[in-house]
């Protein structure tokens, strides 16, 4: 949010995260388990695909 890529809950560029867990935890705003909080686009979980 410092530098702009995030302003009023948007995100406005790019933004390059070290984990699926560290990027769930911003959008969702809490601690978060991103291997099973992302989904394909077919509704399996990162966890459930093997990435």
């Amino acid at each position: 949010m410092d530098d702009g890529t995030i302003a009023d809950g948007v995100f406005t560029k790019d933004c390059v995260f070290t984990s699926v867990s560290a990027a769930a935890a911003v959008v969702l705003g809490r601690s978060s388990n991103g291997r099973t909080e992302w989904k394909t686009l077919d509704g399996q979980t990162i966890a459930q695909s093997g990435h």
